[in-house]
């Protein structure tokens, strides 16, 4: 069987590229982060559980063709695999906000242990236990964070194996895990985030950007479209929620803009599905910075939305990135 607790070396995976803030962060602080040169209780444990996702991926990977796993369920745990480790290394470095030209050595050794090649449902069974576990995890750490960007380091975190535990356990005998995730552009690095209102707003103006893109193609199939109809209704429910998060902050929601440019061809139904997608992306970036920028029962809460979010773009063919939310 595949042991849970399986754990890999910390890998300099070394494919890790630039943070570029998004409109909801201002320019670096220029103080270190306070685990610099240090590795605490709480990284050691992501560390090590992460290690243990990306041994047991890389083992499910592996054994797929032996098992006659489900199309793409190997190309699914290649990908998670290779973003496991990835975490590994920030986890392990000396600043895990230390961006791209960071020195990657590992502070600390981690054990090496290669899991059992069992059967397809046993090795299932594994991973879907390791992302529960990982997730809960990763989520009691992001709310005891009191730097915003540390914060948004930890709430990635917990995006990400939040949203391979809710896969799993929707597909729980490994078929249409859907579109495999990808590198993205961005690692952690140290940036000062915004207020919560100020990314309330920002998260508010992707949100009225998705509406206006639905009911762009809405209209151009002649109402013709029942999922895009269907998802602009949640969407806008989705707008009343944090418009009152913004109101009860004593502020007033922005207005939705005359027009916005899409990241696609509005006239092009072909495309439809990737602007669809990339449009839900920017939702999801957009809860990231309101969760860092938040405390107590309204970080956990925009975790949760975040969470929630996180299967959106993936249903339209784009991918969920190795750092939810850092773009």
């Amino acid at each position: 069987m595949i042991s849970r607790r399986a754990v890999l070396a910390a890998c300099g995976a070394g494919l890790l590229v630039g943070c570029a803030p998004s409109p909801v962060v201002r320019g670096g602080t220029g103080q270190p982060s306070p685990s610099v040169g240090t590795l605490d209780d709480a990284r050691r444990e992501a560390a090590q559980m992460e290690s243990a996702l990306a041994a047991l991926t890389g083992a499910c990977a592996a054994q797929a063709a032996a098992w006659t796993a489900p199309a793409g369920f190997r190309e699914w745990c290649s990908a998670a695999s290779g973003a496991h480790s990835a975490h590994v290394t920030v986890l392990l470095q000396a600043d895990p906000l230390g961006g791209v030209t960071t020195n990657r050595t590992p502070v600390e050794a981690m054990a090496s242990a290669s899991p059992a090649a069992g059967s397809l449902g046993e090795a299932l069974q594994a991973v879907a236990s390791q992302y529960q576990a990982t997730a809960a995890s990763h989520r009691k750490t992001a709310l005891t964070q009191t730097d915003p960007a540390m914060a948004m380091m930890w709430v990635s975190l917990d995006c990400f194996a939040g949203f391979g535990a809710h896969l799993f356990a929707a597909h729980p005998d490994g078929a249409s895990l859907g579109t495999p995730v990808a590198q993205g552009s961005a690692v952690p690095a140290r940036i000062a985030v915004g207020s919560r209102t100020e990314a309330l707003q920002v998260l508010l103006s992707r949100i009225d950007e998705l509406s206006f893109g639905l009911t762009s193609m809405i209209g151009r199939s002649g109402n013709n479209e029942p999922q895009m109809s269907a998802r602009f209704t949640e969407v806008q429910g989705l707008r009343n929620a944090v418009s009152v998060q913004i109101t009860a902050a004593s502020a007033s929601p922005t207005a939705p803009a005359v027009d916005y440019t899409l990241p696609g061809n509005v006239n092009d139904p072909n495309d439809w599905s990737r602007l669809w997608g990339q449009l839900e992306a920017g939702v999801l970036a957009g809860w990231a910075p309101v969760a860092a920028s938040s405390a107590g029962a309204d970080r956990s809460s925009a975790m949760d939305s975040m969470v929630a979010q996180s299967p959106q773009p993936v249903t339209r063919g784009v991918p969920l990135s190795w750092w939810p939310g850092w773009l």
